[in-house]
């Protein structure tokens, strides 16, 4: 496993890793055309299609890039987003993995900006992003500088924020890069929450991570991929199964591979409180996510016909 602050000598092979889901090939053509335009050249583009009765599409892959090798492989079950990825990461034979989804677009200078901290001895990197819309024409310039208190963007390259990482995300999948180490060190991935939120989360236990303040992908938003912190709620057995339990799993999870980790008492402590509905507990924590342990503070006692009406004022 790789050291805190540990010198990485890397090859320059970077793995481009994509999984594909029923995808819409106008955007996914449009995505495989700005990784084969990046101005680095040491790269492999591996996809792997989560969807068993999809058509191959190693063609269509092949197609859209020239430049680059691309191998192709085509599952024989749904796997799911987590899983696939971890997939991925099994498959890639570069030194360093950058994440890539189906439907978006990157800058010409995403992997040779995000490569930089790597080569400084960071384990992950993560860039600033654009959000464009299904037409292409973008929506939001910079995350970060429209969203300042977004914990995605709200951090500088080597802080530790471990136990806020439990639970809030601190980057999404497709502003991801890291050594291909760090990411195998970290399998298997939890179903409790995305390969983004766990590759980050443990690659700042182990070592310092990176933003870099640039926008080098752009995250197209359409009416297939929204999601919010609402997602998929829609009463309080929901919130309870896909949040706060959920939450309480990953840190279990990061307590069995981390069992030293200074941050564990708080985290457990936490996770175990809102699990519980401990009130005294989440208030004394709350700094670790204090908007979520208002809203359970707030809801607790609240009949399921109000915190629905909540949710859909």
């Amino acid at each position: 496993m790789a050291g805190k602050g540990e010198e990485h000598s890397m090859s320059e092979l970077v793995s481009t890793v994509m999984s594909l889901y029923k995808p819409d090939e106008g955007y996914l053509a449009e995505q495989l055309d700005t990784i084969d335009a990046q101005d680095y050249s040491d790269m492999e583009v591996v996809v792997y299609n989560d969807c068993p009765e999809d058509e191959d599409r190693s063609v269509f892959c092949l197609s859209h890039c020239r430049r680059h090798p691309v191998r192709y492989f085509h599952g024989t079950e749904n796997l799911g987003y987590v899983k696939a990825f971890e997939k991925l990461v099994g498959l890639a034979r570069g030194d360093v993995i950058a994440f890539s989804d189906q439907d978006d677009c990157w800058l010409p200078g995403r992997i040779s900006e995000g490569l930089k901290p790597l080569r400084n001895g960071c384990l992950l990197s993560v860039c600033d992003r654009m959000v464009i819309d299904g037409e292409g024409r973008v929506a939001v310039e910079s995350w970060r500088h429209a969203n300042p208190k977004s914990p995605e963007t709200n951090w500088n390259t080597g802080d530790h924020f471990v136990p806020w990482a439990v639970f809030s995300c601190f980057a999404i999948g497709m502003a991801i890069m890291v050594r291909s180490d760090v990411a195998r060190s970290l399998m298997p991935f939890p179903t409790c929450t995305g390969h983004d939120k766990w590759l980050v989360l443990g690659a700042n236990a182990m070592g310092d991570c990176a933003f870099v303040d640039q926008p080098l992908v752009q995250y197209r938003r359409h009416g297939t991929n929204v999601t919010g912190a609402f997602s998929g709620i829609s009463c309080k057995a929901d919130w309870r199964r896909t949040r706060v339990r959920d939450s309480l799993e990953l840190a279990q999870t990061f307590a069995e591979r981390f069992p030293d980790s200074p941050d564990l008492p708080d985290i457990m402590a936490f996770a175990q409180a809102r699990e519980d509905g401990n009130v005294a507990g989440m208030w004394r924590y709350r700094y670790l996510a204090p908007r979520v342990a208002e809203f359970e503070i707030l809801t607790k006692h609240m009949p399921d016909w109000m915190f629905k009406k909540l949710l859909f004022r």
